[in-house]
């Protein structure tokens, strides 16, 4: 008897109406395109990951000082370099912010300036890169003070770069010592 009261009164129609709208709304936001009309992904933070499929560092596009621009981060919170969109062949290259050229960040992966991989985001599959699976990222601590970017130096042209990893690390890549 109960239940035809509920039918009646029409509770039971409006959280039936309600749970519909839920979960179409859930499902059509999770649907939506992760890529906006730039190519660019609409992630915040990218993590960048070694050949041992280590979280090294990782791009900040939300922390940026123009919109053709994002600053890698280690994730001790050192600001280390920053990628400029768009390099003059329209790729988006890395450079220290004492304006050094660096290398080169194509298609989610982190290439130096011999043209060989330093690093690469999580899911790229070409040639030696893997990083279809990887370690657990690690945890981010405060990020400091981005410096000042100096002028930028005239990028070299951009090579056919190389799938294979470089013998130099990405740790070393981003941090280079001062000999």
């Amino acid at each position: 008897m109960k239940y035809m009261e509920y039918l009646k009164s029409g509770v039971l129609r409006t959280l039936l109406l309600m749970s519909v709208c839920l979960v179409s709304s859930l499902f059509f936001v999770g649907c939506s395109g992760s890529k906006d009309e730039g190519g660019k992904t609409e992630e915040k933070q990218i993590a960048l990951y070694d050949q041992n499929k280590e979280a090294i560092a990782y791009i900040d596009y939300e922390d940026t000082y123009d919109k053709e621009s994002a600053i890698i981060y280690m994730y001790d919170g050192t600001p280390v370099a920053y990628i400029y969109e768009p390099g003059i062949n329209g790729d988006a290259d890395i450079y220290g912010f004492n304006g050094h050229f660096m290398g080169w960040y194509m298609n989610g992966v982190v290439y130096n300036n011999e043209y060989y991989a330093v690093g690469a985001r999580h899911g790229i599959l070409r040639g030696e890169i893997n990083t279809n699976v990887t370690r657990a990222e690690k945890l981010k601590s405060v990020q400091k003070i981005s410096p000042v970017m100096q002028a930028r130096m005239v990028e070299p042209v951009r090579p056919v770069l190389k799938d294979v990893w470089s013998e130099t690390s990405l740790s070393d890549f981003l941090l280079p010592s001062d000999d």
